[in-house]
């Protein structure tokens, strides 16, 4: 997707960004990185917004930057669009993030 931005912001415990695209803010991401590891805290993308490619793409972003990118989905909907986008649940050494639905990784 063209003109996707993601617009970093650090904290004590998370990188908090905002998503960009065409100068709108279209939502935000929350992760915790770990040298070239990463685990997707909450990634939201506006109601309006969805369906539009976005959430796929702010994926695709931060599988292309990190070697391992982690998530625990919260609902059947976010859990289709990461099986979608090729993350596999994972069977060791996951993090103590399950929301219900496993923790999933690329």
């Amino acid at each position: 997707m063209e003109n996707l931005e993601i617009i970093k912001e650090r904290n004590d415990m998370f990188v908090e960004a905002d998503i960009i695209v065409d100068k709108k803010q279209v939502g935000w991401i929350e992760i915790v990185e770990d040298d070239d590891e990463i685990t997707i805290a909450d990634l939201q993308i506006y109601d309006e917004f969805q369906n539009q490619g976005i959430g796929t793409a702010v994926l695709n972003k931060l599988i292309d930057e990190h070697y391992s990118v982690t998530l625990a989905p919260t609902d059947e909907d976010n859990l289709r669009l990461y099986q979608r986008v090729g993350f596999e649940e994972a069977t060791e050494n996951a993090p103590e993030i399950d929301q219900g639905l496993g923790v999933w990784t690329i």
